[in-house]
């Protein structure tokens, strides 16, 4: 189905995503420690691996009620990851265990944390 190819296309631009968003923090880290300035073109990199990710999870809004609620929750905590990071970055405390929909949410975003 259109939805199930769509849906390991978003997975694999988040994975993408995180995996790009670590290596260039990390190489801009090195770079700044041994006066070396970040390697030219990659803005040019990085603003088309935004541009695929966006265009991921647009097509992907349609779609995630189609989809079942572990494929939701994984989902959900990619693009929390590889939009805002850590969750421990933005929540201070999780939440309730009595809050079922939230605390799933928390722990699908804590999951991907790294």
């Amino acid at each position: 189905p259109l939805w199930l190819s769509a849906a390991a296309f978003v997975t694999v631009a988040a994975g993408a995503w995180l995996y790009y968003s670590n290596e260039k923090s990390s190489a801009e880290q090195g770079s700044k420690s041994r006066g070396i300035s970040p390697v030219k073109g990659a803005s040019d990199i990085d603003g088309l691996v935004t541009e695929r990710f966006n265009s991921c999870v647009h097509h992907m809004k349609g779609q995630m009620s189609k989809l079942p609620q572990a494929s939701q929750l994984e989902f959900y905590g990619l693009y929390k990851q590889a939009s805002l990071g850590n969750a421990v970055d933005f929540v201070a405390k999780p939440p309730p265990a009595y809050d079922l929909v939230a605390s799933a949410k928390y722990k699908a975003w804590k999951a991907r944390e790294g």
